[in-house]
């Protein structure tokens, strides 16, 4: 069973934020602006922890800052290719750049991808 996280007022955050989605444009503009950087987010977070390492790890294995990794990890700022780059190869995997072409009518999706 997946573990909802709850607010003070017995909402839990996934609930709290589709109602704001509903309610506020200004919402839905940010969450659109930081979805890709949030995205990252959740893909280095989840390598990192996978490969269990520190923040000040993976700073030190990139010859980056602990506040740059934090800042990534935080999903509200975006991070230059060349970051990301250097952070994924530090961990010893290979980023991956590609596109989607939305499926047509009885067809499926498809994908392009290239290492970068």
């Amino acid at each position: 069973m997946k573990k909802t996280m709850a607010s003070p007022i017995g909402k839990t955050v996934q609930e709290g934020a589709a109602r704001r989605r509903t309610r506020s444009a200004a919402y839905r503009a940010a969450e659109a602006k930081f979805s890709r950087a949030h995205e990252i987010a959740k893909m280095l977070i989840h390598l990192r922890t996978e490969l269990r390492l520190t923040q000040q790890e993976v700073a030190k294995r990139a010859r980056t800052s602990y506040s740059q990794i934090s800042r990534i990890e935080s999903g509200r700022h975006d991070v230059n290719t060349e970051t990301l780059d250097r952070v994924f190869r530090s961990l010893g995997v290979t980023p991956l750049f590609g596109y989607e072409v939305p499926a047509k009518r009885g067809e499926r999706a498809r994908r392009e991808l290239i290492a970068i």
